[in-house]
């Protein structure tokens, strides 16, 4: 095997810079190629709206609007307000919900007394407290999922007992 060092993949050398070619297009964008597509053909839609593009490109623009014609009432709805106008994806209501303070120390007291006489809480069990807490705060079951994301993020995973020598959490 040769020795020395192996061949650089980009002559200038050093990392290659991002090209930065994928780009979403925003719901307004999205109704004007529509609304264009709608009294044109396509070639006079792909020439207006997506000027110097390539033939791969072209092609590939031809098929997203094909979709989006598909999904028109979303693109109807979403560019018909200001506030979602310019959102280049829509998530459903409810996918950022997260419960109140109050709530996630009832949890963290579930936790402890658990704990303190020395059962486990498995991560499943967590989940399935997490929801019935989140219910008796008033969101319903489809609105909040408290998913792994959730567990992580807000620190909930750190109530599950991950060894035998564990310390509980502390009420702060």
């Amino acid at each position: 095997m040769a020795r020395g060092r192996r061949p650089r993949l980009n002559p200038g050398g050093g990392k290659k810079r991002n090209q930065f070619k994928n780009d979403t297009a925003t719901y307004q964008f999205r109704q004007e190629v529509l609304q264009f597509f709608a009294n044109h053909t396509m070639e006079e839609t792909l020439d207006e709206k997506f000027r110097g593009a390539d033939k791969a490109t072209r092609e590939t623009k031809r098929k997203t609007i094909y979709y989006w014609r598909k999904h028109c009432k979303k693109t109807e709805l979403a560019s018909s307000s200001s506030t979602t106008r310019a959102m280049k994806k829509l998530r459903p209501k409810g996918t950022a919900t997260v419960l109140s303070l109050e709530t996630e120390l009832q949890l963290v007291e579930w936790v402890n007394e658990y704990r303190a006489i020395g059962v486990p809480v498995s991560a499943l069990m967590l989940h399935l407290k997490v929801l019935d807490f989140a219910g008796q705060a008033g969101r319903p079951r489809a609105q909040f999922a408290a998913s792994w994301e959730w567990r992580m993020l807000d620190g909930a995973a750190r109530l599950a007992f991950s060894r035998e020598d564990q310390t509980r959490p502390t009420l702060t």
